[in-house]
């Protein structure tokens, strides 16, 4: 069953949160097990201070337990 997210889409990572964000989901083992192209997207972001915005798509990509964890941590609303 495909998720239902109740925030908006796409979502935007400040990029004031990009970096402390890597250095929590590394503490929490999350990052690693984000999608590659993800981490990839996010890693450059910190170098060059810029913003990620996130689309549905890659939110599906996500796998379940690693984003239940991430939502909560970030207070995004979603169902299943």
């Amino acid at each position: 069953m495909a998720r239902k997210y109740k925030f908006q889409l796409p979502y935007e990572v400040n990029s004031f949160y990009v970096g402390f964000g890597i250095g929590q989901l590394k503490a929490e083992g999350l990052f690693d097990k984000l999608p590659k192209d993800l981490q990839d997207r996010f890693n450059e972001a910190a170098d060059a201070w810029q913003s990620v915005t996130i689309t549905k798509d890659e939110c599906d990509e996500i796998d379940d337990d690693t984003w239940t964890k991430l939502a909560d941590k970030l207070d995004l609303a979603w169902s299943k």
